[in-house]
């Protein structure tokens, strides 16, 4: 016997064209290059929504906080930044087995999150982007790790 909510019975639902307001609007655009710079800037503004979902997938709780303190203040250093991965480290040792402060800051200076000028971080324009992207999009900022 299946169960009711078993997979083998339930049909996959039939794809539904994407319209969203804007493919809408480019109904009512005439002119090519008005519609073409429309469409490049969709694809920019998807890039960076795809971006910015990927790093939120990839970034540890402990990450965000860091984030947020840069975000705080005009810079900070790394005697203000290990706490917050020492922490983390001790919170969840099995995750953290082996890791290095630099390795975790390393994610946050690689994803251009965050800037290192001399023995100092900041937070980067793309840092301040993903934490408004966050904000803006309801992402919670409380992660594991």
């Amino acid at each position: 016997m299946v169960n009711a909510l078993s997979p083998v019975d339930s049909a996959a639902p039939s794809p539904q064209p994407v319209v969203t307001a804007s493919s809408q609007s480019l109904l009512h655009i005439d002119d090519p290059d008005v519609k073409t710079q429309k469409l490049e800037q969709d694809i920019r503004d998807l890039q960076d929504e795809i971006y910015m979902e990927k790093c939120y997938r990839s970034i540890y709780g402990s990450q965000i906080i860091a984030m947020k303190r840069l975000a705080a203040s005009a810079m900070l250093g790394r005697q203000h930044l290990e706490p917050i991965f020492n922490d983390a480290f001790r919170t969840y040792p099995h995750i953290y087995e082996g890791a290095s402060f630099t390795q975790w800051i390393a994610f946050l200076l690689n994803w251009k999150l965050v800037t290192q000028i001399g023995d100092f971080y900041m937070i980067a324009e793309q840092g301040k982007d993903f934490l408004a992207w966050m904000a803006r999009n309801g992402i919670p900022e409380q992660k594991l790790y």
